[in-house]
């Protein structure tokens, strides 16, 4: 695998937080496809663990939030990866 340059780590850490500032959209076909965006780029490569630990602070809390609106789709994607975060938080800890 390449390493990448400050310009792609720059342009992944503006892409994430779009993302983020979407999935804690009020429409939640807004939030679903921001949450299937950011699952595609993790399981493709495009984003990594460590991409989502920089953003951990600002994330966590708009993944619980995703339980307090009235409509709830892909509760269990969301749980999953509120999951993976924790695991990776608790790994840069110890």
């Amino acid at each position: 695998m390449q390493a990448t340059s400050a310009t792609d780590e720059k342009e992944i850490f503006i892409a994430l937080l779009s993302i983020i500032e979407k999935l804690a959209h009020a429409n939640d076909q807004v939030r679903s496809r921001a949450l299937q965006n950011l699952m595609l780029k993790l399981n493709t490569g495009i984003l990594t663990s460590a991409h989502l630990e920089l953003h951990c602070k600002s994330l966590v809390p708009v993944l619980l939030n995703w339980f307090n609106f009235d409509t709830c789709p892909m509760c269990t994607e969301v749980l999953n990866l509120l999951l993976h975060l924790s695991r990776v938080s608790l790994q840069a800890v110890f």
